[in-house]
């Protein structure tokens, strides 16, 4: 009896430093690797937090592990080289590898438990056939400002492209036009990259969101990008707030924008209830187009129901009243929703930790059914 109870605590202390013990892979990333014909990769991966000896498998495309492979130069210290043909003969797309590290087996890590890691590199194969990638960044400005449209186009293929150009709209949030761009033209060479800066103006358009939508053109090919931004002026915007506020004590959180590229100081709000001034809130200061939280305390004493409101906001000494309507309603409605997700939390809890719990029993179950049946061999060998 006594020796099951100390092979129970054994097993039970091995379980539970198995969880704590965690393989892991350093070395310089090499998540995205671009298949260049003649090119050769090398990288070195260094392995730790390991009590015993590694191996290191590599899996994989088999065209492409071909042109891969890793050795240990040092303990726990491998080589990866990667050297591909100067003729490619896979086909376009995107090849996962993995790098995996594992214990061997009778090292002196956790019993029954298999340490292991990978590091997943992406191998890119582009095509002969001609491809870019393009993306485009519209800056959001003041009204009047010069801004500077910046379009970068990338190359997807092994073939030089001749001529890379771009037509540029710009339209209002209702899709009518307001400009015509162009961007010019220039050549880009096989796996390059390129960049267009195109200027504009926005001393004739008033304060909103608009949006800049390139067609890009490319040796008879074309794709089209785009990308939306703001036109401010000195102003801060109402962008949420509570509908429903609880009768009595409570905290209320609103949420305002600055519109315009410059920063915003002595921010604040005051709440005004039915004609009765409720609170007003810290100031704060935002940046060029942050976004914020104006939050206080307040007492709701009023009959449940609904109520005109005002939001008035202050900025850099200025002040805007946003008129809204308020619903003061009941605690327990807030309580029992409180409740309710709080049960489903807990549910939630019950069932992991219940998950946990049965596969450590297994485990140590399992653990157990081997020690005895070694003991009942050893009995038996000794007999």
């Amino acid at each position: 009896m006594k020796k099951r109870i100390f092979f129970f605590i054994i097993v039970l202390i091995i379980v539970f430093s198995s969880f704590s013990l965690a393989l892991s892979i350093s070395g310089k990333p090499l998540s995205k690797v671009l298949f260049v014909p003649g090119q050769e990769i090398v990288n070195e991966y260094t392995v730790r937090d390991t009590r015993g000896n590694i191996e290191m498998n590599l899996n994989g495309d088999k065209k492409l592990l071909k042109f891969i492979s890793i050795k240990e130069v040092s303990k726990n210290k491998f080589l990866l080289n990667i050297k591909f043909p100067k003729v490619i003969n896979v086909e376009p797309g995107i090849y996962r590898m993995g790098v995996y590290a594992q214990e061997k087996s009778g090292s002196d890590g956790a019993v029954g438990v298999s340490l292991g890691v990978e590091k997943v590199i992406f191998i890119h194969v582009y095509s002969k056939e001609k491809n870019i990638e393009a993306s485009l960044n519209a800056p959001s400005v003041n009204i009047g400002d010069d801004m500077e449209i910046d379009l970068n186009v990338e190359s997807r293929t092994y073939s030089d492209i001749s001529n890379v150009k771009a037509k540029v709209k710009i339209m209002d949030s209702s899709g009518g036009l307001i400009a015509n761009l162009d961007s010019g033209s220039l050549k880009l060479d096989s796996l390059g990259e390129i960049s267009f800066k195109i200027p504009f103006n926005s001393e004739n358009l008033v304060q909103g969101n608009y949006l800049a939508v390139a067609d890009v053109s490319y040796d008879e090919l074309k794709v089209q990008v785009n990308d939306s931004f703001d036109v401010g002026k000195l102003d801060l915007k109402l962008v949420n707030y509570p509908r429903q506020i609880p009768k009595g004590f409570a905290q209320v959180d609103i949420d305002v924008k600055n519109n315009w590229g410059n920063s915003l100081n002595n921010v604040y709000a005051k709440l005004v209830v039915d004609g009765k001034e409720i609170f007003q809130t810290p100031t704060i200061n935002l940046g060029a187009w942050e976004q914020g939280k104006l939050s206080a305390i307040g007492n709701f004493d009023f009959p449940y129901g609904d109520y005109n409101s005002q939001i008035i906001l202050f900025f850099e000494g200025q002040s805007k009243v946003e008129k809204i309507k308020l619903s003061i309603i009941e605690n327990e409605i807030i309580e029992e929703m409180n409740s309710d997700q709080l049960k489903s939390s807990n549910y939630t809890n019950t069932i992991l930790i219940t998950t946990v719990l049965i596969i450590m029993l297994i485990v140590i179950v399992m653990l157990l059914v081997k020690f005895r049946h070694k003991s009942k061999v050893e009995d038996e060998e000794e007999f």
